[in-house]
């Protein structure tokens, strides 16, 4: 082989390792989901608000009698916090500094569907059916744009159903509201912003319905 020959070899070689380093610097850059805030009471540093998620990598500061509940996506458990700091890891249990008092239950794991379609995540299990939510669907809007929606649709064959005001990132099916018969629907969220696309997620209402309270937290990404 020639000296040209190996020269080339030996430049195509750097230029790769060089490509997965950026890759894997970039895939490493970018912190996961870690939990999600369920209450917060008192000061805490960053600032804090229920139903927002919490980055891997990020450290929270309690005041002295500050109080953080929150959802470990990793564990499913609720923990509660007083006081201290808590700092939270990729795939590793949330490391919780200074005097607090904790405790941790055990849970159901939450339900994560992105908003952009037909896909459906369940929480560490992929699926390729529409997501099966009960037949009075609750939800919590997590990701870049949960804040922007105001309003959601509840959609059957294109047709529109139902509508409901948004008024923060957890919707509760107003009770009262008749619950949705056994198919096929879709959840259509429009945005406050003007020209801003609407988010869509399609969702199937079985005929056997999870018993109160087993169905865990759903939760519907909107990057």
């Amino acid at each position: 082989m020639t000296t040209y020959g190996l020269t080339g070899l030996r430049a195509a070689a750097l230029l790769l390792l060089a490509a997965l380093s950026q890759q894997v610097h970039a895939q490493g850059s970018s912190p996961g989901r870690a939990a999600l805030v369920l209450e917060v009471d008192g000061a805490t540093t960053p600032a804090l608000k229920p139903y927002r998620e919490m980055l891997a990598g990020t450290t929270v500061r309690l005041g002295p009698s500050s109080r953080l509940v929150f959802l470990h996506y990793d564990t499913c458990r609720t923990f509660t916090v007083t006081g201290g700091a808590v700092a939270f890891a990729p795939g590793a249990l949330p490391a919780i500094q200074g005097e607090v008092a904790q405790s941790s239950v055990r849970g159901h794991c939450p339900r994560t569907i992105p908003g952009s379609g037909s896909a459906t995540i369940v929480f560490r299990e992929r699926a390729s059916s529409p997501a099966g939510l009960p037949a009075t669907p609750s939800f919590v809007l997590v990701g870049q744009r949960a804040d922007e929606f105001v309003r959601v649709r509840v959609l059957r064959q294109g047709e529109e159903v139902l509508a409901f005001p948004l008024d923060g990132p957890r919707f509760q099916w107003p009770a009262g509201t008749a619950a949705l018969a056994t198919g096929d629907y879709q959840l259509s969220f429009v945005s406050g912003r003007d020209g801003a696309p609407s988010l869509v997620v399609n969702f199937k209402v079985d005929a056997v319905a999870s018993p109160p309270g087993d169905e865990g937290m759903t939760l519907i990404t909107a990057d």
